[in-house]
């Protein structure tokens, strides 16, 4: 317990990390816009809040997009909790090694 109030005070006092002034936080804005890339790496198209981004309905979006978000997860995502330890450790484990 103890370390974990240590670790927000380190994090609040800017010591580990960057922490951004609260009100910030509470009315963020999105400066990028969003990109989606081809498998080679190219730009395939570029969306931003001020341009062409349109609010839709949650049942008017198609389900491959869905699909298409837990395809790019592990294949373990639909069948574990939210967290499991090999996903803990495999950032650390790729920086370490």
């Amino acid at each position: 317990m103890i370390f974990i109030v240590v670790f927000f005070f380190l994090v609040k006092a800017g010591k580990i990390g960057y922490m951004p002034p609260l009100d910030e936080l509470d009315s963020p804005i999105n400066k990028y816009a969003s990109q989606i890339f081809s498998a080679d790496g190219k730009v395939m198209g570029t969306w931003s809040r001020n341009e062409n981004r349109v609010y839709v309905d949650y049942d008017s979006i198609s389900p491959y997009v869905f699909q298409a978000l837990v395809a790019t997860e592990d294949e373990r995502f639909t069948i574990t909790p939210a967290w499991t330890s090999e996903r803990l450790a495999a950032p650390s484990l790729s920086e370490a090694f």
